[in-house]
């Protein structure tokens, strides 16, 4: 039925994940983050949006959390053979399952980064904000270790992934299972003139909190 808690699952997964699709073909989120419009980049941010609503997914209890992450994925998977058909080379089934292994492994290394970054924050007392939090691992699975990425995109990058967390964070139950949300206003080239200064911000307070 309409109302049982396998459909409400199924399309809170499949509001979100078009919610993510949406984001992603946006011509000036490549042309901002300095991204390549190619396969393997298009497949990597639709994966980390996936990642970010996930995020918001993990505050519902458990099981509920687990099923709507499964539910999300599992559309996603369904969808490469579709969505990406005309990129697809040898065997289809393995080239499915090596773009499963791409977006997991994104998702694993965000979650690590996370994670880590929770703990070390009650432990030591860090800022909330970390402008470097996830910049590492966009570089490394995004741009692929490119040394010509300029600084400022990494961090623009970290600090929108903040950002979007923390917004979904405050969409309630009732609006995030129906979709009732939408992704924050793109970032700016202002932004990442920006960025500069709050690394600078950010080192001050690490440097003061170092001095209590």
């Amino acid at each position: 039925g309409y109302f049982t808690h396998r459909e409400i699952r199924h399309r809170c997964a499949m509001f979100n994940y078009m919610k993510a699709q949406r984001r992603c073909a946006r011509p000036e989120f490549f042309e901002l983050f300095d991204l390549e419009d190619n396969f393997l980049v298009e497949l990597q941010i639709l994966a980390l949006h996936l990642w970010i609503i996930k995020t918001r997914m993990n505050y519902f209890a458990s099981p509920v959390c687990n099923q709507l992450s499964y539910e999300i994925y599992r559309i996603m998977f369904n969808e490469f053979g579709v969505r990406f058909e005309k990129h697809i080379s040898g065997s289809r089934h393995q080239w499915e399952l090596d773009c499963q292994h791409a977006c997991l492994y994104l998702a694993v290394a965000l979650d690590e980064v996370w994670d880590s970054f929770q703990m070390d924050r009650h432990r030591h007392n860090i800022p909330h904000y970390n402008p470097y939090i996830f910049a590492k691992v966009i570089w490394s699975e995004i741009y692929l270790l490119n040394e010509n990425i300029s600084l400022d995109v990494l961090y623009l990058w970290s600090q929108y992934i903040f950002d979007e967390m923390i917004a979904l964070r405050k969409v309630n139950d009732f609006e995030f299972l129906n979709g009732y949300w939408k992704f924050g206003a793109l970032p700016t080239l202002h932004d990442r003139q920006r960025t500069k200064k709050d690394i600078v911000k950010f080192k001050q307070m690490v440097e003061d909190n170092n001095t209590l």
